[in-house]
């Protein structure tokens, strides 16, 4: 079958695909309580909050400045991971353009609704249907840049901490620290070679971690620069969307508490959007 068939079978594929994944998750009672957890956390969070000063609070609000900050920062997340996983496809499998990653992302998006975890399998089936790639060596690939995405926020949170000076930097960012140093192991591992241990080589060899045993630097470094704009464009838009409210942080202070709310939003349990 040519590729161009294949692709469109895989497109058809992903939108059947969803569909099933919709009328299964509507009613299912993991549904439910991820919105329940989401629900009880915005309540615990603004349970000090009385009901007028919310009131007049939204009525102040400055609703141009949010709707565009908000349109701006969804064109530039959508279309910003276009390009990152049509280069991230490419390194590892087959040749992918951006355009092509059109209707797999708005699957994705669509079964953001319910957690991120669950939205991750458009692409699977995307990689599965359209590019060939088993189904567990799709989902390493993902894998892998959930690593590099990882390697980011911390990197990001250790720059935010140095700007953010009203948060005590030391313990938590000798946390940081450390967390980053077993990153950059786990990379190391991968990248120099075919390990000598029995176990190390078992790992090493398996097919499905293709991508993690392929990896070169140049794929880290530039995969990660696209990643570290996305999210730094998110810190942006968090900052005027406050602004919006007349909530007055400083931008520093923003970017440096972006990465948190990337990790919280990026939890399987609770819908996306939870971390803001």
């Amino acid at each position: 079958m040519p590729e161009s068939s294949a692709c469109g079978a895989g497109r058809a594929g992903v939108r059947s695909f969803v569909a099933r994944l919709a009328s299964l998750a509507g009613p299912r009672s993991r549904t439910v309580l991820s919105y329940l957890v989401a629900g009880g956390i915005i309540w615990w969070v603004a349970r000090g909050i009385r009901p007028a000063a919310l009131a007049g609070q939204l009525a102040h609000a400055r609703a141009g400045l949010f709707l565009a900050t908000a349109a701006l920062a969804t064109a530039a997340w959508f279309f910003g991971e276009a390009v990152l996983l049509s280069r991230l496809f490419t390194y590892f499998h087959h040749r992918t353009g951006v355009r092509e990653m059109i209707v797999p992302m708005g699957a994705q998006y669509f079964l953001q609704t319910v957690n991120a975890g669950l939205a991750s399998s458009a692409l699977i089936v995307f990689l599965k249907r359209c590019k060939g790639v088993p189904w567990l060596t799709g989902g390493f690939t993902l894998l892998f840049q959930a690593f590099i995405d990882f390697t980011v926020m911390v990197l990001m949170a250790l720059v935010g901490l140095a700007a953010a000076p009203v948060v005590h930097p030391h313990a938590l960012g000798w946390g940081l620290v450390a967390v980053l140093g077993a990153l950059w192991s786990v990379a190391w591992f991968w990248m120099r070679g075919r390990p000598r241990s029995a176990f190390g080589q078992w790992l090493y060899d398996r097919p499905s971690m293709r991508s993690f045993r392929q990896a070169r630097l140049s794929y880290f470094v530039s995969l990660s620069l696209i990643r570290a704009i996305i999210f730094a464009m998110q810190g942006f838009a968090l900052y005027f969307e406050m602004r919006a409210f007349h909530i007055h942080v400083p931008l520093q202070m923003a970017l440096a508490f972006t990465p948190v709310i990337l990790l919280i939003t990026s939890l399987p349990l609770a819908p996306v959007g939870l971390g803001t």
